[in-house]
């Protein structure tokens, strides 16, 4: 928009040189034999002529820009508002909120008059606090993606919030442009992932140790029992073989809970 209305100044100056020129020598040779002074009136209309059309001109491209700014406000203020992520703008002096969104007022529960004179410190928790002013100390500017925040809604839950941020000048004082998306959801599912490897890892080793342990027991009295000079003692093997049978029972029995407990956890 700055090229256009500079290419149209320059349109305007090569214009009025060439009228100067071309009007001085007309007005010149249609005055000879007329008064001075008529012929003066006549350069004065034709200067206050030029005059009034590049001020109509101009007026008319002044307004147009102006327009074309408040509607270009119109619409970033129509997609700030209903960005279905929870928004807001804060001043980097006060470091209080300045504007906010709809999504941001359903995500955190607070009004807007609330949102407005709070600081950004108080939608985080106190251990987040030391984290937050040492982010606030680096001078990087342009898109920032401030990583994963701990915030807290106004009935004291904490949810985890992926932050990107971006300086922007609001109402003549510097600010900052932030988004923020919910990702609790997604973290505590890889949580859950975790704790379900970590399960799984246990009952493989269970399987590798606690059941070879039984099984390799029962492996060795099974010749002891088709060896005629052990006829005698053969009680005392199935008793052992009873109690190794039992062990490992109650170890395939442990695993099939923890498996079954798994799966009604992860649906």
């Amino acid at each position: 928009m700055r090229k256009r209305f500079n290419r149209l100044i320059l349109i305007i100056f090569i214009c009025g040189l060439t009228w100067a020129m071309l009007s001085d020598r007309l007005i010149t040779s249609w005055g000879q034999g007329y008064p001075d002074w008529q012929v003066e009136v006549v350069r004065t209309i034709n200067d206050v002529s030029w005059f009034s059309v590049v001020l109509m001109i101009l007026y008319r491209q002044v307004t147009l820009q102006q327009s074309a700014l408040i509607n270009s406000e119109a619409q970033y203020r129509d997609l700030f508002a209903a960005n279905p992520n929870p928004m807001w703008i804060y001043s980097i002096k006060t470091l209080r909120f300045v504007m906010v969104n709809d999504a941001c007022l359903d995500k955190y529960g607070y009004s807007e008059d609330e949102f407005l004179n709070m600081s950004i410190f108080n939608i985080r928790p106190e251990a987040e606090h030391a984290r937050l002013k040492e982010i606030l100390k680096d001078p990087r500017q342009g898109i920032r993606q401030a990583g994963i925040w701990r915030h807290v809604k106004a009935d004291g839950k904490e949810i985890s919030m992926a932050v990107t941020s971006h300086p922007l000048g609001f109402n003549g004082e510097p600010c900052k442009l932030v988004m923020a998306t919910d990702v609790t959801e997604v973290l505590d599912k890889e949580a859950r992932l975790q704790t379900l490897n970590d399960t799984l890892l246990r009952i493989a080793w269970s399987h590798s140790h606690e059941l070879r342990k039984p099984l390799c027991s029962i492996l060795g009295m099974l010749p002891l029992l088709s060896s005629p000079e052990t006829k005698e003692e053969q009680g005392n093997l199935l008793h052992m073989l009873e109690a190794c049978a039992y062990e490992l029972d109650d170890s395939l029995i442990r695993n099939s809970k923890v498996i079954e407990q798994l799966s009604k956890d992860n649906g």
